[in-house]
């Protein structure tokens, strides 16, 4: 009684174990993704772009910026080195955090851009 217990339970703990990893435990994401969303806000940090910006990460007060103003704002970020950590990713939409910020990330056509 006890042997056969003990075994289920062994066998239910591989099996979350598995399920945890399959399915993207740990922040998720492939190891390509995560460098993708840290080699993008990196160099958004280092050299901010409105590139790097989806259409509602370049809107204010729910309108979109046309590129002139967004090119302005971003024109007085000075360029600084970041650490970015708590990458999580699901599917086609990240977080990560960098500088303190929480940042949103979508996968568009391929290539993660900031979406807020």
């Amino acid at each position: 009684m006890g042997t056969s217990r003990g075994w289920r339970a062994i066998a239910t703990g591989v099996a979350g174990v598995i399920t945890l990893v399959a399915c993207g435990g740990g922040g998720g994401g492939s190891a390509a993704d995560r460098q993708a969303v840290e080699d993008l806000l990196v160099r958004h940090y280092a050299s901010p772009s409105c590139d790097d910006l989806t259409d509602a990460g370049r809107s204010a007060f729910g309108h979109p910026v046309e590129d002139q103003a967004c090119a302005a704002d971003i024109a007085d970020q000075a360029p600084k080195d970041v650490t970015v950590s708590d990458i999580a990713i699901d599917g086609d939409e990240a977080t990560a955090v960098a500088d303190d910020f929480t940042f949103t990330l979508l996968k568009v056509d391929g290539t993660w851009l900031i979406d807020g």
